[in-house]
């Protein structure tokens, strides 16, 4: 369609110009529920070996802590 398309929950308030504040580096940005770096776009958390049979470390990833309350698509 060639349009982008800002989507945003009604209980959003625009105090200023949203799109000075977006990256517009990917073709959908959208908000999150992180309150710095790690907790934003994800970590890999990695456990020692739980018994001895499991000697390898275990490596657990956080993607990212995605809402759906505003969302930027770019066409």
């Amino acid at each position: 369609v060639g349009c982008n398309v800002l989507l945003s929950d009604v209980d959003i308030v625009f105090l200023e110009d949203p799109f000075k504040f977006l990256y517009r580096d990917a073709d959908v940005e959208g908000m999150t529920d992180g309150w710095d770096d790690p907790t934003s776009y994800g970590w890999d958390w990695v456990s020692g070996p739980a018994d001895r049979v499991n000697t390898q470390p275990s490596h657990n990833m956080r993607r990212a802590a995605q809402n759906s309350g505003l969302f930027y698509i770019q066409a």
